[in-house]
């Protein structure tokens, strides 16, 4: 049975793929993202190159099996349509960058993209792979983030929030794109394809 690992250790991930009644274990890639130098300027390069950084660190300590690596970063585009300007969204630092993060994506569309990297070790066959959705939020008062932050840690999501955790799942007005992509960060509906284009097969 091929073994399949998570180059994570997120726990919505985690779960998220827990569900699909899979064998796979997690493993941390060691990626210091902070430290990666000569980092893409697009979200959707940097999503892509993360992934691959944190795929082909796990894969690097096994002899067997198929690695996922995947990465999510944020775009936030402000300004006017004469005048744009574009922000990548990184994971937030402390609760205060969630306040101004939120206060700034509130009545705004921001965009997940989550880079998809997966290698098969025994084939040493590699598939790439971009996800984006769309994100539309409702306007949102300064008392509103305050009861959001007093709720719950810190949280590490690129957006600054967790979609289904507490208060904050009433930001959302509507999506447009991958579902998952959004509340996990894990398009579980693009990367199963991948999987068995790689060379996975489902255990009878």
């Amino acid at each position: 049975m091929t073994k399949l690992i998570l180059a994570t250790t997120s726990k919505p991930r985690e779960r998220l793929f827990s569900t699909l009644g899979l064998d796979f274990v997690c493993e941390a890639s060691g990626v210091d993202e902070d430290a990666v130098l000569n980092k893409p300027e697009s979200p959707q390069q940097l999503a892509r190159y993360l992934a691959k950084l944190k795929s082909e660190a796990v894969a690097n300590r096994h002899s067997s099996g198929i690695v996922i690596g995947l990465d999510t970063v944020g775009q936030y585009i402000g300004g006017t349509t004469r005048n744009p300007w574009e922000e990548t969204l990184e994971k937030p630092k402390s609760k205060e960058e969630v306040f101004e993060r939120l206060k700034t994506l509130s009545g705004k569309i921001h965009y997940l993209f989550t880079g998809i990297h997966i290698i098969n070790i025994d084939n040493t066959q590699v598939l790439r792979n971009i996800v984006q959705t769309k994100v539309f939020m409702r306007k949102l008062g300064e008392d509103e983030i305050n009861k959001y932050l007093n709720q719950v840690p810190l949280c590490d999501r690129t957006m600054g929030y967790e979609p289904m955790a507490s208060y904050s799942a009433t930001f959302v007005e509507k999506i447009e794109g991958s579902p998952s992509n959004f509340n996990f960060g894990f398009p579980v509906e693009r990367v199963m394809p991948m999987l068995f284009e790689i060379g996975y097969r489902i255990p009878e």
